[in-house]
């Protein structure tokens, strides 16, 4: 996997405590994952889909736990390699398709990159997943990158 690519498991009453009593005192766990649900409320530009506060809760709130994941794709690191990466590194290898409740994710991409690309990405997604599953995506564009690179921000969450 990209040395870039994070994945961090979390107990939904901390994120969920977060978001509805912020603290002054947050651990590093919690910080990691803060910068990474900025970066997909930041993003700003007016052809995206964005994902908001709701987004969240209601992905978080129906489950115990969940992995938080940050990937990229590179020259070396195909987007559908990244996405069936994942798929097995979180999905299969916890044997979690049956206790997924929810499914967060965001796409930062190139304006241009091709989005049969994304579709497939999706259908991925889908197939392992369960038919309860709620599946809530967005998208960022960003023209500062290549436009076949992808970055992913998802948070599955599970009973």
């Amino acid at each position: 996997m990209n040395s870039n690519n994070k994945i961090f498991k979390i107990e939904n009453k901390k994120l969920l405590d977060l978001l509805h009593n912020p603290v002054d005192t947050i651990d590093d766990e919690i910080k990691k994952v803060l910068d990474i649900f900025s970066a997909i409320i930041l993003c700003s530009s007016e052809d995206d889909i964005h994902l908001d506060y709701a987004d969240f809760v209601y992905v978080l709130e129906n489950a115990v736990e969940s992995y938080v994941v940050s990937l990229q794709s590179d020259s070396k690191n195909s987007v559908t390699t990244m996405i069936k990466e994942m798929v097995q590194e979180v999905l299969l290898d916890n044997n979690l398709m049956e206790k997924i409740v929810g499914v967060l994710i965001n796409f930062k991409l190139h304006p241009d990159f091709d989005l049969s690309v994304l579709s497939g990405v999706m259908e991925i997604i889908n197939e392992n997943t369960n038919k309860n599953c709620v599946v809530i995506f967005g998208t960022c564009a960003d023209k500062r990158m290549n436009k076949d690179d992808m970055e992913l921000i998802a948070i599955i969450s599970y009973l």
